[in-house]
């Protein structure tokens, strides 16, 4: 499991959902993308129950230190303006890591929040 923390939110990526993500990596620069959405709960007046909400996306780059494009960019300014909450947190995975971005309704960029090597973790 990764956790790290961003304005506040603790964010947790448990280890069955990593291993889905790493097993879909391009490993040769003509394999298909792949993604999905990333769903997760949300504690309301701290009730420990939650709510399950959409927090963004995540997808794979045929890169070993993935970054963001001008597509996903771009993207993740037309879902800002549709998304009540203000800020998604998007995954990008490439060959040898993962990076975790943060966008802010009427940001510019995302910030990345974090990066994690998957030959640092226990897959």
């Amino acid at each position: 499991m990764i956790v790290t923390e961003s304005k506040n939110r603790k964010i947790k990526i448990c280890d069955q959902i990593l291993e889905e993500i790493y097993s879909q990596i391009q490993k040769n620069d003509y394999d298909p993308e792949k993604g999905g959405i990333i769903v997760g709960r949300e504690n309301l007046n701290n009730e420990n129950n939650g709510v399950y909400a959409y927090w963004g996306e995540w997808h794979t780059h045929p890169e070993d230190i993935p970054h963001y494009s001008i597509i996903d960019l771009k993207n993740w300014k037309r879902i800002g303006k549709e998304d009540p909450k203000g800020v998604q947190y998007h995954i990008i995975a490439g060959r040898k890591a993962f990076s975790v971005w943060r966008m802010k309704k009427g940001k510019i960029c995302p910030k990345k929040i974090c990066e994690v090597k998957w030959n640092e973790i226990n897959l």
